[in-house]
């Protein structure tokens, strides 16, 4: 039980313990007269008031709990509870006599306590000035301590003096919640919100700040706990992120050391100063200061150190080849030279973009939530993004743009949904941006998403939905990874009371979201859940809600709007919630036939299982692979699984010591879509035959062939995404786009590109396929050029077959070999001037050969063939086709010499070449 002794009691039991002869563990007398004080004596080594100067991190949180972090979990875990009438803060552990001093409130009245180890409170006799409690403290190297707040500045207390007073030392304001002292030097340490490390010299009662470099400059907040050790080492808590720092003082730099549990408020952390650190402090002195077998750059806790962090990130070099380059990498994500400040009209990041052209500038919209998560669904977020695309691209673009308030979508049934959202947050506008068409193609009976913008700026977004069978079965952390994004951290995160799981994401574009979610059982509506891995719920119905922002502390303060209305809403919540995974892959890509693997390891774990559940294609069974990852307790570690070839895979990764993590890697799915009056059947995908060692730098291919039958009376639209949701993609490298087709129709070649709103505006080629095989290749300059366009965001190719000069056509319709190719043969300027080179193989012509030439359009044209002499050996008509085209040519008649060739369309020349008879 709680317990507060005030100061009457402490007389009486002083009193009594003189009178046996027995120490008080906490009154600074020799009671017992054995030469050893209050908690140095081994009376008092189990005495509650006693603590143990071991390696010990603990906080006090929200004035009523004492937290410890606990190791194995990387966490904080609940230690004792604080009395209900008590408001304590400024916490320091005195190593001379073992016990932990606080300011505290009790009933108002503003005193210097002693905390026990299961939360009891003994006052002491000295009441501390004013009204208002310190929020600082720390013992100095000399056994004094030092309280401050922002009312009555700095002061002084020596807690060995029976005559306990304070002595004022300074009015200086300490702007910091929290200070400790460094061993090496004396001063003590703290951080301010605006990231300075503020430092407090005891022996001329000066003040400085200092700029600090390194990971802590991505936050806003407090630093309400902090820490030092006996190597001079110190840490310092965010408030807001739960992130732990190493600051160097000597270096004024910062290096995250730990992720733990995030929006701790009125905090305060204490420990041993004279303790050993259990983190690696000095990332290149050679030591193994936390004594767990690794040193400096090789233990995990160094992995954001700058004496470890080697990418420079600005030079286009991956110099610590993790396979990512500048700003592409998660070191660089909160340097300066890699963010856009949005609204100083600026490029910051000389990207291209300024302000809120730069996506950085903006979260992800409600709109483009909640898709592709599992391999269940792929063919049909396939073709709901085509029919996005296709039909409705103004009106996701609307939502998209947040141009619909939300008070305008009230007549919008959205089930129970609107009775959770929040709706008035802040001064900002809020937009609806439901993506309704994800409720015909996943579980979810009802969906609805609001977009939150400060002025221009997109900042945060809920996705909110009712499902049945389980959860909605789409999670941000699943969906954004097969997007591309990294994974950066996950820890858990206080909001309105419950401990959610949160986590950061670098997105492709630079931006940050950080993200949490929730489910609330509609049949049991006590149960309030969330876990990491969706099997760890239960196959009941329920309100799910998943909110992200560009910045923790609106997902928090949103997420506590909606947690409001919910608790109001249902009686008796119970909650439950999975742990964090301390191993989980950070980053995963398709590459070169295979899957490439970034797997983020908080645990030093030695290996791990992963194991693969893949589709070759869009039409064939489930295969089942394992792979035996040796992570070697790295921190980072990258894995290529070659699995030569596959549409899409489930991936999950176990060890024995964390939660599995599970993602789901796609390409691009085919897909058709027909007209009222046309039908296909048949559809089958089959593997390409891909030369995976090929220059990806000239060649781009589109795995997997298709085949389907065809009866077209109006039209069919077979569509290849270039990535599983339609992601834009830069492919402004290649100049051609080649692919084999047969199918005796006529067909639209269309390029979708991600910024071009109007179907009809997108860059097309219409030509005749033919009912043979053929290689059709198109060299894209040109037509780009013409629209003002370039490859830079597409998302899709559209095959739009129609009848061939009939009512109707029936047939089979194939496509092979899909790819963007970089042709060097065709020199720049080589289309605006109508003129093509092209071949003769082989050039050496004993009898027969072939002319091959490119036509960029369905037309005719003549050949003229030349000896030496200028006399016409071939004048003839040709029926040429859009893309590659080959005329058999029969020289055994021909004298042996010098040839050449001519090819007019329209009466201008357009291909010409060489070659020898002999």
């Amino acid at each position: 039980m709680n317990k507060i002794l005030n100061f009457t009691c402490l007389i009486i039991l002083l009193s009594s313990g003189a009178l046996n002869g027995q120490e008080i563990c906490f009154n600074g007398i020799d009671d017992d007269g054995d030469g050893a004080i209050d908690c140095l004596d081994q009376e008092c080594i189990t005495a509650n008031e006693c603590w143990t100067c071991d390696q010990g991190l603990f906080q006090i949180e929200g004035n009523n709990s004492i937290l410890k972090f606990d190791q194995s979990s990387n966490d904080w875990v609940h230690q004792a509870s604080l009395p209900s009438n008590s408001i304590v803060d400024a916490t320091t552990f005195n190593p001379n006599d073992g016990h932990v001093y606080a300011s505290a409130l009790i009933n108002s009245v503003h005193t210097l306590i002693l905390i026990g180890r299961d939360g009891a409170i003994i006052q002491t006799s000295l009441m501390l000035p004013g009204s208002e409690i310190f929020k600082a403290s720390s013992m100095d190297l000399f056994g004094n301590i030092y309280f401050a707040n922002a009312s009555q500045g700095i002061i002084k207390v020596d807690p060995s003096d029976s005559n306990l007073s304070y002595e004022i030392v300074s009015n200086l304001h300490f702007d910091v919640k929290d200070f400790s002292v460094n061993t090496s030097n004396g001063l003590l340490y703290g951080v301010n919100t605006n990231n300075e490390l503020v430092v407090f010299d005891p022996f001329n009662n000066s003040i400085t700040n200092y700029t600090l470099a390194g990971s802590i400059n991505g936050n806003t907040s407090d630093y309400g706990a902090t820490w030092s050790f006996n190597d001079g080492s110190f840490f310092a808590y965010n408030n807001l992120t739960g992130k732990i720092y190493s600051i160097d003082g000597s270096t004024l730099s910062s290096t995250e050391v730990k992720s733990t549990t995030a929006n701790y408020s009125n905090n305060d952390g204490f420990n041993c100063y004279q303790s050993n650190s259990f983190i690696e402090t000095n990332c290149s002195g050679g030591i193994d200061e936390d004594g767990d077998g690794w040193i400096d750059c090789d233990d995990p806790d160094c992995y954001n150190s700058n004496q470890c962090t080697t990418e420079i990130c600005f030079n286009r070099i991956d110099d610590d080849g993790d396979g990512w380059i500048d700003c592409d990498d998660s070191e660089c994500y909160n340097i300066c030279h890699c963010l856009e400040i949005c609204g100083n009209g600026i490029d910051d990041n000389y990207n291209g973009l300024v302000d809120e052209d730069d996506p950085q500038c903006s979260s992800s919209s409600g709109v483009q939530g909640g898709l592709e998560s599992n391999g269940s669904l792929s063919a049909q977020i396939s073709k709901q993004m085509f029919s996005r695309a296709y039909k409705n691209k103004e009106m996701v673009q609307a939502k998209e743009d947040g141009l619909i308030p939300i008070d305008v979508a009230t007549d919008r049934i959205y089930g129970d949904l609107k009775n959770y959202l929040v709706r008035d947050y802040k001064d900002y506008f809020i937009a609806e941006s439901s993506p309704e068409d994800l409720i015909d193609i996943t579980n979810a009976t009802e969906i609805m998403a609001v977009d939150f913008y400060d002025e221009d700026r997109r900042v945060a977004s809920i996705l909110a939905s009712e499902s049945i069978d389980g959860p909605y079965e789409h999670s941000k952390y699943i969906c954004d990874r097969l997007d591309e994004a990294q994974l950066v951290s996950i820890s858990n995160t206080k909001i309105a009371g419950y401990s959610l799981l949160n986590y950061e994401l670098l997105k492709p574009n630079g931006r940050m979201e950080f993200a949490t979610h929730f489910s609330v059982s509609k049949k049991d509506q006590t149960k309030l859940e969330s876990h990491w891995n969706l099997t760890d719920y239960s196959d009941d119905e329920y309100l799910n809600f998943q909110i992200w922002g560009e910045n923790l502390r609106d997902v928090v303060g949103i997420s506590e709007g909606i947690l409001q209305k919910i608790n109001e809403a249902f009686d008796n919540i119970h909650f439950k919630k999975s742990n964090k995974p301390k191993l989980w892959i950070k980053h995963v890509t398709r590459k070169k036939g295979g899957i490439e693997l970034v797997i983020q390891n908080n645990n030093k774990t030695e290996s791990a299982i992963c194991h693969l559940n893949l589709r070759r294609t869009e039409s064939s069974e489930i295969e089942e692979m394992e792979f035996l990852l040796d992570l070697a307790g790295s921190k980072e570690s990258i894995f290529f699984l070659d699995i030569d070839g596959f549409f899409d895979a489930g991936v999950s990764l176990n060890s024995q010591d964390s939660v599995s993590d599970a993602i789901y890697i796609s390409d691009g799915a085919w897909g058709a879509d027909s007209g009222p009056l046309s039908a296909f059947d048949n559809f089958e995908v089959l593997p390409s035959d891909i030369d995976y060692g090929i220059d990806t730098d000239t060649i781009e291919h589109l795995e997997r062939d298709l085949t389907l039958d065809l009866d077209v009376k109006d039209y069919v639209n077979v569509y290849r995404p270039i990535k599983a949701k339609f992601t834009p993609t830069d492919l402004d490298n290649f100049n051609a786009l080649q692919f084999d087709m047969k199918g005796e129709f006529s067909v639209e070649v269309r390029l979708i590109l991600d910024h071009i709103v109007d179907w009809n505006d997108h860059p097309k080629f219409v030509f005749d396929s033919s009912i043979n095989q053929r290689t059709y290749q198109f060299l894209l300059s040109h037509q780009l050029e013409k629209l003002g366009v370039s490859l830079e965001d597409i998302t899709m190719i559209v095959f739009s077959v129609k009848p061939l000069d009939q009512d109707v056509s029936v047939g089979k319709f194939e496509i092979k070999n899909l790819r963007f190719l970089r042709i060097e043969k065709y020199p720049d300027g080589a289309i605006q001037n109508n003129l093509f080179t092209s071949n003769c193989l082989p050039n050496l012509v004993k009898d027969r050969a072939e002319i091959h030439y490119f036509s960029d359009t369905n037309a005719p044209k003549s050949l003229i063939i030349l000896d030496a002499y200028g006399n016409k050996v071939v004048d003839r008509s040709l029926n040429s086709l859009m893309g590659e085209n080959i005329i058999e040519i029969d020289g055994s008649s021909w004298a042996s010499g010098y040839y050449t060739y001519s090819i007019y369309g329209s009466g201008i020349l357009q291909n010409q070449g060489v070659f020898i008879k002999y």
